[in-house]
């Protein structure tokens, strides 16, 4: 789960290179600290689909391209790829991404209703 938060901020970060804009700038405009826009960028913070929307935004591109070349690093079964192996450490964590990715795909369906 770590290599698809860092894919995705990887992209972030080189995206705001692009654009030739800080971390600070980019927390500013989104409404967050400095400190946890260094932890997206990282891929130290689960980041839903509302904050990577917004997030894109400020930075002149889509949603698909902050996760370009994320699908390739992940396995057929987006559940499989949440699980891992038992082992992990972060397995809590990946479980919880999991909770929460599917409570906001249920709210975006009561509002496309």
């Amino acid at each position: 789960m770590a290599g698809l938060f860092t894919a995705i901020g990887s992209n972030i970060s080189a995206r705001l290179d692009q654009l030739r804009l800080s971390q600070t700038d980019l927390a500013e405009k989104i409404g967050v600290s400095k400190q946890v826009v260094n932890k997206i960028v990282q891929g130290k913070k689960a980041i839903n689909a509302v904050e990577l929307a917004s997030i894109a935004a400020v930075l002149k591109c889509s949603v698909d391209e902050l996760i370009q070349n994320v699908q390739a690093q992940t396995v057929a079964d987006p559940f499989l790829l949440m699980m891992g192996n038992v082992s992990k450490s972060n397995t809590k964590e990946d479980l919880s991404f999991l909770y929460h990715m599917m409570d906001e795909m249920l709210r975006v369906e009561v509002l496309a209703r």
